[in-house]
């Protein structure tokens, strides 16, 4: 297990020293926290902040961007670790065999989009399977000082909240446990008042168009996403065999005899479709809208959970080999990436420090953002963040370069106006370039 873990954090010290958390709208997040002189919460995504909340507090004692940025960034990453480390102390003594479907969920059905950090449902759903684990294992008093927190989090951070506690509320039915059953079933009904008493202008378009399933299905599922999770399903459907068959007669007379080495196996090629498919930044452009299919995809986890809790085959340790196999699934993907970014971000350095003051995101010389996780709204803030606390430079959408007034200020986006006067940010360099060229 110690293995496993030490996979799991290097992998995620890398994602943090290399920025990775900047990716999508995390570099807005970042900006307006230090900006505004408090914690942002986009839409109502109470978690964001209380992640940004020790950047927040440190930039009172420093105004050294790399420290914060590296604080900021640290911070995303270590609710990963957190949730991991606190299911395995939930199952460890009782049913440590349950600990491989948490695994399988972080490894597998999150990792096409675990690149964009800041998907509040990413982070939620490890939070959800520790209160998934305490139901499977049977509740104790202790547990409830993170049952209660949790699906407060929870309710106040997605309107998928309903789903995330209707689960816990189905799974301890299933279980017998009425207090939890009655206190989840509370909480769901809770997150969809919370949800109808505020639904923001982005999830009401969400809502309208369906969120253009079938476009973002196929730009961050299909390919070898889909191939990655097809292989982890199966490899997971392998561990649950022999529970099947010992508690289903129908199952017996599968003509497949598949077993732990079998998991291990289709694991193995999984980790070279995902090695390839992070080589590739054009594939993971638009992972950001995996966000919309997490849900599906780790509920045959859950489920898996649920039967291999039934099970009688309940040994002491958990499966390790396959454990290591995700391990290594997971270290691939997340290496590659982040470094990916983090030659993107010094190739983005190099061009500002070689241009204009201002420079549109569609020149020639950031054509090759097109084809990366950089093609996004978020990369003027982003332009800002990495030449740290005193910028010269700064890159605009479309013809804001020329059409902009910067006498008074600039546009982070497109509705979000700073003010020169009103910054956080030691810009005076860049207002008096941008002026200049009026």
């Amino acid at each position: 297990m110690r293995r496993f873990f030490l996979f799991i954090t290097t992998s995620l010290l890398i994602a943090a020293v290399c920025g990775a958390v900047f990716t999508y709208d995390g570099s807005y997040y970042f900006f307006r926290a230090l900006n505004d002189r408090q914690v942002f919460i986009p839409n109502r995504r109470t978690i964001h902040g209380l992640l940004e909340l020790p950047t927040l507090l440190a930039s009172y004692l420093t105004h050294d961007l790399t420290l914060l940025s590296l604080i900021f960034n640290l911070t995303y990453v270590s609710l990963i670790l957190f949730s991991l480390l606190l299911c395995w102390w939930i199952v460890r003594t009782k049913k440590p065999r349950l600990f491989i479907w948490v695994v399988f969920t972080v490894c597998v059905a999150l990792l096409p989009g675990q690149i964009a950090y800041i998907s509040e449902l990413a982070m939620l759903l490890p939070l959800a399977w520790a209160i998934y684990l305490s139901i499977l294992v049977g509740v104790e008093r202790h547990h409830w000082l993170f049952i209660i927190p949790f699906s407060l989090l929870i309710i106040c951070s997605h309107p998928f909240a309903v789903f995330l506690l209707g689960i816990a509320a189905i799974l301890a039915f299933l279980q017998h446990q009425r207090t939890i059953a009655i206190a989840m079933i509370g909480f769901s009904v809770a997150a969809v008042i919370w949800f109808l008493s505020g639904i923001t202008p982005y999830e009401a378009d969400v809502l309208s168009t369906g969120g253009s399933l079938g476009l973002r299905f196929t730009s961050a599922v299909l390919g070898l996403p889909l191939v990655i999770l097809l292989l982890g399903w199966f490899a997971g459907f392998s561990l649950l065999l022999p529970v099947l068959r010992e508690r289903w007669a129908w199952s017996r007379n599968l003509k497949i005899n598949w077993t732990e080495r079998t998991a291990s196996r289709l694991l193995t090629v999984a980790v070279i479709a995902g090695m390839i498919w992070a080589l590739v930044p054009i594939f993971w452009i638009d992972a950001l809208s995996y966000r919309f299919f997490l849900l599906p995809f780790t509920l045959p986890f859950i489920i898996a959970a649920w039967l291999d809790n039934r099970s009688s085959l309940l040994e002491s340790q958990p499966r390790q080999s396959v454990l290591m196999r995700l391990a290594w699934l997971f270290t691939v993907v997340i290496v590659i990436q982040s470094l990916f970014w983090f030659a993107f971000t010094d190739r983005l350095k190099t061009t500002l420090a070689s241009t204009t003051p201002c420079l549109r995101a569609n020149t020639a010389n950031l054509l090759w953002t097109n084809y990366t996780a950089m093609n996004h709204w978020s990369i003027t803030a982003y332009s800002v963040i990495i030449q740290g606390d005193a910028a010269t430079s700064i890159v605009l959408p479309g013809d804001q370069c020329e059409i902009a007034d910067f006498s008074q200020g600039f546009p982070v986006a497109d509705w979000d106006f700073r003010r020169w006067d009103q910054l956080w940010f030691h810009l005076q360099s860049l207002a008096d370039r941008l002026n200049s060229r009026q």
